[in-house]
């Protein structure tokens, strides 16, 4: 998840995570440095999410100081253009009073992409995005619509939904795909109840068992993870202190930055302590499945901001089965001045929309199955960087 170059005026204007698909890049990371002495805006952070699927390379993602775009033949069409009066009003209120993000917000959201075949042959593959989905925080107003239609798919170990085109295109062919939906996304409040460990004996052990396994990222079975979380961990037996405190190590003995074109282990994080947003989540992940405390990464988008730009946060599974959110950089971020948006545990805003959790996730195209980091950004199967991408991700105020 690579960050953008140079002082970000707003919090949100980081590139973290933000994958491009030149190699798709990692759920995106929102967050900029911003210099104190300047006046805030509160611009969508950069892309958070640069990162990318090592396996499954997206090519040709563009970005600019503006974050991931698409440059389409006579500006962006009008579902990609966000409400200017309500922009600039959530902008002030986010900087002089409540954050619009602390209320339920429903958008107008697409999710642009445009391929070009950059070569003097005939080229042809798979395009391959992520299929937003309904969840307890966010509920679909109207239902995913593609143009041109589109195959849908379901990955298996997460239920994750993707869409998949055939392409073939011409020397300098330009082809442009898109998915558009309303939404509405309501602010993760509330109290969790007071849980035990010992009451993860009551959930099905086929439900928990996705969110408890280790993979290329989640290192949640090594030695030196498992030892570390049990130091965090001590002799704590409720579930929401110890996710507290495995939180609160987390934001304090990483840094932000370093964004990457790929998705940082937890084995990464710990050694090179300066990371980009996954490179939080993975390790917070990694250090509450080491204690048996299923978790999982989520990936996604920032919404409501004038540029809206790839994040990823984490997610805990409570002993009722109910999800409890967690934004580990974000909140660094905001302890440390660089953002004002919400990253606490148990409060994330409703300026981000969810499109698929877990990593190291198999997808299937073209009758074959392969393997990528997150499913976030665009994907071209198989890599061929002789299509170029373009990605833009909008949302407009309903």
């Amino acid at each position: 998840m690579r960050e953008t170059g140079g002082a970000l005026e707003g919090p949100e204007q980081q590139r973290s995570c933000l994958h491009d698909r030149g190699r798709p890049s990692r759920a995106g990371d929102q967050h900029d440095p911003v210099d104190p002495r300047q006046p805030r805006r509160e611009l969508e952070p950069r892309s958070q999410d640069d990162r990318v699927a090592p396996r499954a390379r997206r090519d040709g993602l563009q970005s600019s100081s503006e974050g991931v775009s698409l440059q389409l033949p006579g500006g962006a069409p009008r579902a990609c253009r966000p409400d200017s009066t309500k922009s600039m009003f959530n902008r002030l209120l986010n900087r002089f009073g409540k954050p619009f993000y602390s209320k339920e917000k429903e958008y107008r959201a697409s999710y642009h992409v445009e391929v070009k075949n950059i070569s003097k042959s005939n080229q042809t593959g798979y395009l391959i995005i992520p299929v937003v989905k309904g969840t307890p925080e966010q509920t679909l107003l109207v239902e995913p619509n593609f143009s041109p239609v589109a195959d849908v798919k379901m990955e298996k170990i997460y239920g994750n939904s993707y869409a998949i085109w055939e392409l073939a295109l011409d020397p300098k062919e330009e082809k442009t795909f898109k998915q558009f939906f309303n939404i509405k996304v309501q602010p993760t409040t509330g109290t969790p109840g007071k849980f035990t460990m010992d009451d993860y004996k009551k959930l099905d052990p086929n439900v928990i068992s996705p969110y408890l396994a280790a993979n290329d990222y989640i290192n949640s079975t090594s030695k030196e993870i498992i030892e570390l979380a049990q130091t965090i961990r001590g002799k704590e037996t409720n579930v929401l202190t110890i996710v507290n405190k495995i939180n609160e190590f987390v934001i304090g003995y990483l840094t932000y930055g370093n964004p990457i074109t790929g998705i940082y282990s937890a084995h990464d994080a710990l050694e090179k302590k300066t990371v980009d947003c996954g490179g939080f989540d993975t390790l917070f992940v990694s250090l509450c499945q080491a204690v048996q405390i299923p978790a999982r990464v989520v990936s996604g988008f920032w919404a409501g901001y004038h540029f809206n730009d790839m994040h990823a946060w984490a997610q805990v599974m409570l002993p009722d089965g109910s999800w409890l959110g967690v934004d580990p950089s974000t909140e660094h971020l905001a302890r440390s001045g660089r953002t004002r948006k919400s990253g606490k545990l148990g409060f994330l805003g409703s300026d981000r929309v969810a499109f698929s959790v877990g990593c190291d996730l198999e997808l299937k195209a073209g009758g074959e199955t392969f393997a990528t980091d997150i499913l976030q950004n665009p994907i071209i199967y198989p890599e061929n960087n002789k299509l170029e991408i373009k990605r833009i991700f909008s949302t407009q105020p309903l």
